[in-house]
């Protein structure tokens, strides 16, 4: 009997510890869920929160934004956000630190044209006085097939139509296939365009 109390009462030490070391995990993977709701209603109000004052962004073009700036742009409109998909994450906690790494799929308009991207971010909090907030991020753009943008513009202009809709499943099928030969990527873009004779005007 004593053996068994002694084995529940490990047990129970080791859930503990567990669910003590998972909080802070979630508590970022809930702020980082708030973070992306608030870029997709492009709600500038989120980051103001969640940005700290020394905040930095990098983008993928290399530019440098700071915290004003970002919130500037959100406040701006310039990119119409139509869907948001968050995949890949990951969370590291390192004592105040967190890193939030993941893929984003964003699909919407900017500038009158349509973007159709993905995106491969990592996000970097801080805990000051108990208050996580975001110090840095930085964002690259995962190599697409390079005639996508071109194909979608010429002849995706409504996804619900039949020839939107044959596109946007054949680029998923592209999408799979270059993430799992990431050497050979661009090929299957290419060969799209050899089958489909009304695209070869935009290849």
């Amino acid at each position: 009997m004593n053996r068994v109390a002694a084995t529940a009462a490990v047990a129970m030490v080791l859930l503990s510890t567990m669910s003590a070391q998972s909080t802070p995990e979630r508590n970022i993977l809930a702020l980082q869920k708030e973070y992306e709701s608030a870029i997709e209603r492009r709600d500038a109000s989120v980051h103001e929160r969640l940005f700290a004052d020394d905040y930095t962004y990098t983008p993928g073009n290399g530019a440098f934004m700071d915290r004003a700036g970002h919130m500037a742009f959100t406040r701006s409109g310039a990119l119409a956000v139509g869907s948001f998909k968050s995949t890949d994450q990951k969370v590291r906690v390192y004592g105040d630190t967190a890193i939030v790494t993941g893929r984003w799929v964003l699909k919407g308009a900017r500038g009158g044209k349509l973007v159709d991207n993905q995106i491969r971010y990592i996000t970097v909090y801080v805990r000051r006085a108990g208050q996580w907030q975001i110090v840095a991020e930085q964002r690259t753009g995962v190599r697409q097939c390079p005639l996508r943008g071109v194909i979608l513009s010429r002849f995706a202009v409504d996804a619900d139509d039949a020839q939107g809709a044959e596109i946007a499943r054949l680029f998923e099928a592209v999408d799979v296939w270059e993430a799992t030969h990431p050497r050979r990527a661009g090929w299957p873009c290419v060969l799209l365009c050899k089958c489909r004779p009304r695209w070869r005007a935009a290849c």
